[in-house]
């Protein structure tokens, strides 16, 4: 099963390590910075963008690749619920979750799993970024307001996350990880305002506006909570020079899509913090984009007509430089170089980001793949609840309990079927309600029924021993379990 996501590019554990490596990664994502400025000045834009896109997927693609495991899988409950449902979907079939006789949360990823292979499908959230970020730059591009449509995906792809935004908990960038659904929404609302800006009645681009506003509602409240003087500042503050120029660009051009944007980001973002329903995280990534597109034309504007001295000029058209487009490059070079998805740091930012930077153990990683290949689908597995979770993500099969993630009502019942199994006297309607014919033991659990060591479950009678590796790890099949959960 693959566990990373460096490891569909053939990288070994450790590589890259975000220790050692990130400083050559980072003189790296400069060298791209210089090379799509030299391009803007050269009047090349569309090379730029094309830099620009390398770019991106360089500055996220190294933190993917460094995780040491899918984002927040095994480390936080809501997603490693998730990918429980996911990976169980995918492996065992059926339509209940992870935890045997509860709802799946899978959704359509559960669907996908069946599909393609779970594992592949748990990695996606964590690649989204990858992709999405460029998605974007190219919908700006093809569907952007004319002639600075070029420019704005390039300045998106440079500042499209905020610095200030990003300590407050609300950048783009650090949530998309945890938010591949709203991701996809995010980029589906994007392309549907500017798509509509491009209409000529006005009431289509009003009718565009007030929908996506209104799925955002419905679909929220989602996100950190926002206070009303937070909202402001993000609104205002920490927009800094962009709000200033963006607002320029947007009074001289009047275009719709950036009207469009900034008007449903920040009725979002407002509304997140009012009335708390809404999403402000997407919010006021569309506020920033509509700001972002109106800078573009009023980057291209200034840069006309800022007089350059003679002898700079002279020198910059010697080297094939457009002396008009020199202010532009500089724009460019410095929000490249120096914004955050240059310095981007999720360890620092993120504890669920740090959490994941942690391998699978090889040893947990070997037991579940021999579960999965050699255990059958259907049946359930009885494991403690530190390992339950990795009994469905890294194995596939479902589990009896997992009482840190989902508590179901007949909880109770099903105790009283993991007590009587220890004491060797599991009640066989129960074994059969919940489909139980395996036990996985590692090194310390299950203690309070007397369990000092793994190998006493098979003195009981009642199990024998189908796996064990060096680590203590054991896996049993219930003498008399269940052919079949049903």
């Amino acid at each position: 099963m693959i566990t990373r996501a460096g490891a569909l590019l053939g990288l070994p554990p450790g590589v890259p390590d975000p220790v050692w490596h990130i400083a050559f990664w980072r003189d790296l994502l400069v060298v791209l910075a210089l090379a799509a400025a030299a391009s803007e000045a050269r009047g090349r834009r569309t090379l730029a963008l094309g830099i620009a896109t390398l770019f991106a997927v360089l500055a996220v693609g190294f933190w993917a690749a460094a995780l040491g495991r899918p984002y927040g899988v095994l480390s936080d409950p809501g997603t490693t619920r998730w990918a429980a449902d996911v990976a169980v979907a995918g492996g065992a079939g059926g339509t209940d979750g992870f935890v045997v006789g509860e709802p799946s949360l899978a959704g359509g990823w559960g669907g996908l799993a069946r599909r393609l292979s779970p594992d592949l499908v748990l990695l996606m959230p964590t690649l989204l970024p990858l992709l999405l970020i460029p998605a974007t730059a190219a919908l700006i591009a093809a569907l952007g307001p004319r002639p600075h449509s070029t420019l704005a995906a390039i300045l998106w792809v440079a500042a499209g996350t905020g610095t200030l935004e990003t300590l407050r908990g609300l950048g783009l960038l650090p949530g998309l990880w945890a938010r591949p659904g709203p991701a996809l929404l995010w980029v589906a609302t994007v392309a549907v305002l500017l798509a509509a800006a491009r209409a000529r009645p006005r009431a289509v681009h009003v009718v565009a506006a007030l929908l996506a506003a209104a799925i955002w509602i419905a679909v929220g409240p989602r996100g950190p909570e926002v206070r009303p003087a937070d909202a402001l500042l993000a609104l205002t503050f920490d927009q800094h020079i962009l709000l200033v120029v963006g607002i320029l660009g947007l009074r001289r051009t009047r275009d719709p899509a950036a009207t469009a944007l900034v008007s449903v980001g920040g009725a979002l973002v407002l509304a997140r913090a009012l009335a708390g329903i809404g999403d402000a995280w997407a919010g006021l990534a569309l506020y920033r984009l509509g700001l972002l597109l109106g800078a573009a034309a009023g980057l291209d504007t200034i840069a006309a007509t800022l007089p350059v001295p003679e002898p700079p000029r002279r020198k910059a058209e010697r080297m094939g430089a457009l002396p008009a487009r020199l202010a532009v490059a500089l724009v460019v070079l410095v929000a490249m170089a120096g914004g955050v998805l240059a310095w981007w740091d999720p360890p620092r930012i993120d504890p669920v980001a740090k959490a994941s930077l942690e391998p699978i153990p090889p040893a947990l990683a070997e037991a579940m793949d021999w579960m999965r290949a050699h255990t059958d689908a259907q049946s359930s597995v009885l494991a403690q609840d530190d390992y339950a979770a990795a009994v469905a993500v890294l194995g596939g099969r479902r589990v009896l309990r997992a009482p840190s993630l989902v508590v179901p009502v007949d909880d109770e019942r099903r105790l009283r079927l993991e007590r009587g199994l220890f004491a060797g006297q599991p009640p066989a309607a129960l074994l059969q309600r919940y489909g139980v014919r395996y036990v996985f033991l590692a090194p310390g659990q299950f203690r309070e029924y007397g369990i000092e060591e793994p190998e006493d479950l098979e003195r009981t009678g009642i199990a024998r021993t189908i796996y064990a590796n060096e680590k203590g790890m054991r896996l049993y099949e219930i003498a008399g379990g269940p052919a079949k959960a049903f």
